[in-house]
């Protein structure tokens, strides 16, 4: 359990980073500023907070799709792989060039 909640935390950490980025991407284009989106994502029951229930069924769902054989470990190469998915998915999101 330990475990998932490390690889979980970093995942988390990761996205929470990546959206400040695209917020201040967003601000320096002038744009309106980017809804914290991890938030209305985890957030199950919409009360603008982050119980750790949510946060730890969320990480439990970050790790499942990270565990890409279903053996209830990430290796290293599942984490790269999990990590290049998630850098395609952002590259894809960046803001349009004015």
């Amino acid at each position: 359990m330990n475990k998932i909640l490390s690889y979980s935390l970093v995942g988390f950490l990761i996205a929470i980073s990546a959206n400040s980025f695209a917020e201040e991407n967003s601000r320096a284009k002038k744009s309106p500023p980017v809804k914290n989106l991890m938030i209305e994502k985890i957030d199950a029951n919409k009360d603008g907070v982050i119980s750790e229930a949510e946060f730890i069924a969320n990480a439990k769902e970050h790790f499942n799709s990270m565990d890409l054989n279903n053996d209830g470990r990430i290796t290293p190469e599942e984490s790269e792989a999990s990590f290049k998915k998630m850098q395609e998915k952002f590259k894809h999101k960046k803001p349009k060039a004015e």
